[in-house]
């Protein structure tokens, strides 16, 4: 997955008003490493960077989800499970919000983005035994 988003990333030609992807590669590239390390508090503020940066791109909130996705798995606290759970949820519906702006000039990478959130989405569902929703989201 890795791989496949760095190519998305590195692959959309600038447009006019926006950050280039070469420019947002190496941040992107950062947070998924901070989000694997489980440095969770920096990785929300480099994929906070990756907003500020592009905020009308929907990486950051992507990046946000995934931070909150990871750190969810490993949290055994129910009070923080449900706080990072709400808070996965708004970063979800704002990545693929962002997303479906992109879709009448980048169908390709709004495509990606979609499918990565509603992926996100099931499995959270899934972990919360939530079988039907799961299956919608997927």
């Amino acid at each position: 997955m890795l791989s496949l988003l760095l190519t998305v990333l590195f692959g959309l030609m600038p447009q006019s008003g926006m950050v280039t992807h070469t420019a947002m590669l190496e941040p992107a590239q950062r947070t998924l490493d901070l989000i694997y390390n489980m440095e969770f508090d920096e990785a929300l503020r480099a994929a906070q960077h990756l907003i500020d940066l592009a905020p009308a791109h929907p990486a950051g909130y992507f990046f946000r989800a995934a931070t909150y996705w990871q750190w969810r798995l490993i949290t055994y606290d129910p009070h923080q499970r449900a706080l990072l759970l709400t808070q996965f949820q708004e970063s979800t519906q704002r990545a693929r919000a962002k997303a479906e702006h992109l879709q009448d000039t980048q169908a390709a990478e709004a495509a990606f983005y979609l499918g990565a959130v509603y992926g996100m989405q099931a499995r959270m569902h899934f972990v919360e035994q939530q079988y039907i929703r799961a299956l919608l989201a997927a």
